[in-house]
């Protein structure tokens, strides 16, 4: 494990400093935006990732992870300051631009943290460092969410967007100091579109793209039907915040969980853990009583987190086998295209969702990661 703080420590801490994440759909609909067109932000806002996945990833293999980082951060400061004037001045267009921003601000993120932790920190400290990174994130998310009540009590709104903004930019600062990566080959000729598509003919590749589209779906269902769950079993939605908390604090087990569990074959753990993360999805979408779905609901974050790392991991290692580690960043920006086109899919259609497709939803994203995870099984047995 990883105990010392530095820049990319920093920077995660303070982007997870969101103050006002509790009232996100709150501060349009004050700015007399319709819920529903809450949800075609969200959707613009992918949208603009998936177009831009691509070219980004190409920009920052040619200038290098660090700058690239700092590029985003700078882009994502000017979106907390557009979110603000949007709200100030109550205007859609306003709104509209902070998600086309946003989203280019994540374009230049995207692939990108993973590939310079995997170039910095190296592969076999890459998933621990991930996980730990990760927990600041959490951390600053956790303590902005528990701080958010006295700001919003003694400056409303208007204080959460000023908090945010600072944070935003005190994340940039940290970006400035992160460490150089390794050495990139610079040479026009490493950029090729078709040879960062061609790792699509290995059939792992497409088993990888599968399994981060599922993880994508499972993290949409939980950060926007839990509160339906909670409904159901007859629990106030005012203490969603309560269990999002609690299972955000259980998810920063992770690291240490990662950490003993990497001594035995990344590739049975793999398995084990993609199993026992899809069978608690499936549970959690069948069941009904009232203390069993509050205990998956804390710990379902964590299990799902624990694959999703090693995939990250698995990522970047079949990268280097196929020699396309100087098109890194680009490459993982192709995979995250499919995770972009399962999130637009799933706002546009969330607004029609009822309970019972959402319950199927958890149980169908459970049966893809295990049968996945069987696939993924065989494949190694075969190589």
């Amino acid at each position: 494990m990883y105990k010392k703080f530095d820049s990319f420590d920093g920077v995660c801490f303070f982007n997870g400093l969101i103050f006002y994440a509790p009232v996100a759909l709150l501060i349009r609909t004050r700015a007399g935006v319709s819920s529903a067109t809450f949800f075609m932000l969200q959707a613009l806002l992918s949208i603009a990732i998936f177009l831009g996945e691509v070219p980004t990833g190409f920009i920052t293999d040619k200038i290098g992870y660090r700058k690239s980082i700092i590029i985003s951060q700078t882009i994502m400061f000017m979106a907390r300051v557009l979110m603000m004037m949007a709200y100030l001045t109550k205007s859609i267009w306003l709104f509209i631009l902070e998600a086309l921003v946003e989203g280019i601000g994540d374009c230049f993120s995207s692939g990108t943290n993973e590939a310079y932790l995997y170039s910095v920190y190296g592969e076999e400290n890459f998933m621990t460092k991930s996980a730990h990174s990760s927990n600041y994130g959490t951390t600053g998310f956790i303590i902005s969410t528990v701080s958010y009540v006295l700001i919003y009590r003694g400056y409303n709104i208007d204080g959460l967007l000023v908090a945010t903004v600072v944070s935003g930019f005190v994340a940039l600062v940290f970006s400035v100091f992160l460490s150089k990566e390794k050495f990139i080959d610079v040479s026009p000729e490493r950029v090729s579109v078709k040879n960062v598509l061609s790792i699509f003919k290995n059939k792992e590749s497409r088993l990888f793209l599968v399994m981060l589209s599922t993880f994508s779906l499972a993290w949409i269902l939980i950060n926007f039907f839990y509160v339906e769950k909670l409904e159901n079993i007859g629990i106030s939605e005012e203490w969603m915040s309560a269990i999002i908390l609690v299972y955000s604090a259980i998810q920063m087990f992770a690291e240490p969980i990662l950490s003993w569990i990497k001594k035995f074959s990344s590739q049975i753990v793999f398995v084990i853990v993609s199993f026992i993360a899809g069978g608690a999805i499936i549970i959690y979408g069948l069941v009904n009583h009232i203390w069993f779905s509050i205990i998956l609901m804390c710990i379902v974050p964590l299990l799902i987190s624990l694959p999703e790392y090693f995939l990250m991991e698995k990522e970047n290692q079949l990268i280097d086998e196929l020699g396309m580690e100087k098109n890194r960043a680009a490459t993982l920006s192709i995979f995250n295209m499919g995770v972009n086109i399962i999130e637009i899919i799933a706002l546009f259609m969330s607004s029609m969702f009822s309970l019972n497709a959402v319950r199927w939803c958890f149980i169908m994203v459970g049966i893809v990661l295990i049968f996945s995870a069987v696939l993924f099984g065989r494949n190694q047995k075969v190589r």
